[in-house]
């Protein structure tokens, strides 16, 4: 277990590991999904694709929000470190879909 402090100004800002650390100040994970475009996924498909996934990320891991950094070939979740508990079912969902859509998911740390 590694131990982290951090000193401003000679003054203890932070003490702790690395996962209360992550807990306590950071903001989440974040889910990319992107979409592989081919000749049968037209726009109307796609959108409709796109809404199907974002109500299923909602509805499985609460709390999460869009990235504002979604484009139109993926889209960016943010999920919150206290609903880790609910990320092995959305994985095991979207690997479902993986089986009849052409996308790619991609996990994230950040804070």
């Amino acid at each position: 277990m590694m131990v982290f402090i951090s000193l401003i100004i000679g003054r203890l800002l932070i003490l702790g590991d690395s996962e209360y650390i992550k807990k306590k100040f950071g903001v989440g994970y974040r889910l990319g999904v992107s979409f592989k475009l081919t000749e049968e996924l037209n726009h109307e498909s796609l959108v409709k694709f796109k809404t199907d996934i974002q109500n299923m990320v909602f509805n499985i891991v609460k709390g999460s929000t869009m990235d504002m950094e979604s484009t139109k070939n993926d889209l960016n979740f943010v999920l919150p470190f206290v609903s880790q508990d609910r990320f092995a079912e959305l994985f095991y969902s979207l690997e479902k879909l993986k089986e009849t859509l052409p996308i790619s998911v991609i996990l994230h740390f950040f804070c």
